[in-house]
């Protein structure tokens, strides 16, 4: 099983990654005069606590609201909820697999 699983895995991270870029991508850096929002501001558009959802922002990688790095600015509800999906999918493929391959460890070292 464990194979089929890391296939899984790899799918999702590569699903993951394709749907960050896309995301990102469609957005532009702040024009000459444009004013970034603030983390104050930015954190009024926080979906979940997990999710940067804001359409008047323009830009598709925003600084995080807490912490150091980057977020995707996904823009709507609707692309947030497939972003939350695929999220789901990945984190769930992960924890399979690792379950997978504990079981398989066990079962082997066990003296028959």
């Amino acid at each position: 099983m464990f194979p089929y699983l890391l296939i899984l895995n790899i799918t999702c991270i590569a699903a993951h990654l394709a749907t960050s870029f896309s995301l990102a991508s469609s957005g532009r850096s702040l024009k000459p005069g444009e004013k970034a929002l603030s983390k104050t501001e930015m954190r009024q558009h926080i979906l979940w606590g997990l999710v940067y959802s804001n359409p008047d922002d323009p830009r598709g990688w925003v600084p995080r609201t807490q912490g150091l790095g980057w977020s995707v600015n996904v823009r709507t509800r609707s692309a947030a909820k497939g972003y939350a999906v695929i999220s789901l999918v990945l984190i769930a493929s992960i924890v399979a697999t690792i379950l997978d391959l504990a079981f398989t460890i066990a079962e082997k070292t066990q003296p028959h």
